[in-house]
């Protein structure tokens, strides 16, 4: 009896003791999460300071406009077609375009104009809205340098979304912030901040996406705020541009199939709901897009390209150069190679065990995070297809080739691309730190290669023509086209006095010695520009004048002397 009582005390005891270590293990578990967490924060902290940073600088170093950047500043703050300068009026200090493109009250933003303006252009207002916001905080403001900024807060919140959605397909932490590191300096990322269109905002809402579906394939349950942020992500990727279905449509419709597959009817018919629903809500808040999409000049235009195909082949070879440049700094078909070599090598068990002590037993990557393996490789393959396919249809339906079509993809497919070579990595390489390393080595020379291809859209000046800002006295420049007048807004809010023509017996009349002794004459594309210099020439004999060069949208530029 005796007996039994110390063997039941021991039994308790030992029990006890067991119940001791675990709560033990528990809590060095949940001090190990917590202090990994904290570190990965720092370290993205770190990773977001330095795309700070580097946004600062591009941001103060953009020079000049492309011409669709300025139509932005039209279409957010003026009378989008309907405003041009008076023929002959003498303008002073950047009038009247200051006034047109700048905000006069603080969050003073015309809803009802950009709303208008949108409708009779061909884009979504939601960027308008956001870009005009972003003016009317420093009311009469012109500078690149607050759109730029704006950009630059989108691409940080790409980041924190990027890397949420490495962890959320179960990458490793320290990867995930290595691809976020690569992302953050990149030079595809750099070109889509200092452009001022709604692209760098669209490869966000592209982020986004991605993040919805990735949630949806991973969980059992569709919660009420997955179903509503699936929504709203969606509503804002089409309000953003229309060039998001083409990411979306096969994104979703992949995922959908997965679900069902899976025979997840009621998370499939709740994702279902989320995204068509986003769609509907979307063309209800603005109902111009049906227009835009299928009755417009540009959406007649992409369905007849899509029909016909037109240099549909040869687009499509464009656009995967340009974003093997801007994005791989040319290394994309070399990763290609490297990739598919990885994905045929025949292996087996044993050389498997020979390479990374038996810890596989197929040819996959080393799981980043145990059990979630399938799910990261699901959505890695989901994103990838979908980029890919957004590229051909942009190929496919955009009336040109061009990079900025192209960049809202960049941040997935840089991702996908990333994770692929470390998959291959982890042919060779045993150690899990090794991998990560060898990523990094890879990201930094695409990173320079990249850069050494330059950013499109940071200078758009040419020097030349640029030096005479502070050299002459006015800017004259002679038009025929309305629409093409906006690409002039750097150039005439460069100068003190600026003119305006648009038919030889105005300007025959114009007494131009009151503007100064030096101007600069701009000739807008398909002007007869020998007509009105020999105008000037018959009008002043002690004339001089000079080619300087072309504007980034081809206005000819003179330097013209008045008198010795």
């Amino acid at each position: 009896m005796e007996r039994k009582r110390s063997l039941a005390m021991l039994d308790g005891n030992n029990k006890m003791k067991v119940r001791e270590d675990s709560k033990q293990v528990v809590h060095a578990d949940n001090r190990s999460h917590a202090s990994r967490r904290r570190l990965a924060t720092l370290c993205m902290a770190f990773v977001l300071s330095a795309q700070l940073i580097l946004g600062c600088w591009l941001a103060i170093n953009k020079a000049g406009l492309f011409q669709d950047e300025s139509y932005t500043f039209m279409l957010a703050n003026e009378t989008w077609l309907h405003s041009i300068p008076d023929q002959g009026v003498v303008y002073q200090n950047g009038e009247p375009w200051r006034s047109w493109v700048s905000v006069d009250d603080f969050l003073g933003v015309d809803l009802e104009k950009i709303y208008l303006n949108q409708a009779e252009d061909n884009h979504p207002p939601l960027y308008y809205i956001l870009f005009s916001l972003a003016y009317s905080l420093i009311p009469g403001a012109t500078s690149p340098i607050i759109g730029v900024m704006l950009n630059v807060s989108f691409s940080l919140v790409g980041t924190i979304l990027l890397y949420i959605l490495c962890r959320t397909l179960g990458v490793e932490w320290k990867l995930a912030v290595a691809i976020c590191a690569i992302w953050a300096v990149n030079a595809g990322m750099a070109n889509c901040t200092v452009y001022l269109r709604m692209y760098c905002l669209l490869s966000v809402s592209f982020v986004a996406a991605s993040l919805a579906v990735a949630y949806h394939i991973k969980t059992e349950r569709s919660s009420l705020r997955l179903v509503l942020s699936t929504f709203l992500i969606t509503a804002a990727g089409f309000l953003t541009q229309y060039f998001f279905v083409l990411f979306a449509f096969p994104l979703y419709l992949l995922a959908g199939v997965y679900l069902l597959k899976k025979k997840r009817l009621s998370c499939a018919c709740k994702f279902a709901v989320a995204t068509f629903g986003g769609i509907a809500a979307a063309m209800l808040a603005f109902p111009p897009s049906l227009n835009h999409l299928f009755a417009s000049f540009r959406g007649r235009e992409a369905i007849e390209r899509a029909v016909t195909g037109d240099s549909f082949l040869s687009f499509l070879f464009q656009d995967w150069k340009l974003l093997d440049d801007g994005v791989f700094g040319g290394t994309l078909r070399i990763i290609i190679v490297l990739v598919l070599i990885g994905l045929i090598i025949p292996w087996s068990r044993k050389l498997l065990s020979s390479h990374r002590g038996a810890r596989m037993s197929s040819p996959k990557m080393a799981a980043t995070v145990q059990g979630e393996e399938g799910i990261l490789w699901l959505g890695i393959n989901l994103l990838l297809t979908s980029s890919v396919i957004f590229v051909t249809l942009v190929a496919r339906v955009a009336p040109y080739a061009s990079i900025r079509y192209l960049m809202s993809v960049n941040p997935i497919l840089l991702m996908t691309v990333l994770l692929y070579l470390f998959r291959v990595v982890a042919i060779v390489v045993q150690t899990a730190i090794g991998r990560q390393t060898a990523v990094v080595i890879i990201g930094t020379l695409i990173t320079i290669l990249g850069w050494s291809h330059g950013i499109k859209y940071l200078d758009q000046e040419n020097n030349s023509v640029a030096m005479l800002y502070s050299e002459n006295d006015a800017m004259v420049a002679v038009s025929q086209d309305m629409v093409l007048q906006e690409s002039l807004i750097p150039d005439a809010l460069s100068y003190g006095t600026s003119v305006y023509f648009y038919d030889e017996s105005v300007f025959m009349e114009f007494d131009f010695e009151e503007l100064g002794r030096a101007i600069s004459l701009y000739f807008q594309p398909g002007i007869d520009q020998n007509v009105y210099l020999d105008i000037l020439d018959s009008r002043y004999p002690d004339l001089t004048y000079e080619y300087v060069g072309e504007t980034i949208d081809h206005y000819a530029v003179y330097d013209v002397a008045l008198t010795d």
